[in-house]
């Protein structure tokens, strides 16, 4: 007999430390990139990414005192553009 719970549970598998180790590269590359658009006063499109890793270039660059970064696309095209500040 089957029955049928009303709540969801959430689990994370995290295999030997993957998601540290992608956050980790997600904030690197997002800091480099940062720098080439400070430099270049270009903007920069990355691939499109999980809202997950788009939330972690966000934060990353958050407070970066010469770029500024937004979300474009739809659904699994969702894409975050490195802007640089208008001086």
């Amino acid at each position: 007999m089957s029955h049928r719970v009303k709540s969801s549970v959430l689990i994370v598998i995290d295999v030997n430390g993957y998601k540290q180790h992608r956050y980790k590269s997600l904030n690197n590359m997002a800091n480099r990139i940062a720098e080439e658009v400070e430099a270049n006063e270009k903007s920069f499109e990355l691939e499109p990414m999980p809202a997950y890793e788009r939330r972690i270039i966000h934060m990353a660059l958050a407070d970066h005192p010469a770029v500024i970064t937004e979300s474009t696309g739809i659904g699994d095209a969702r894409k975050v553009v490195i802007i640089p500040k208008e001086r």
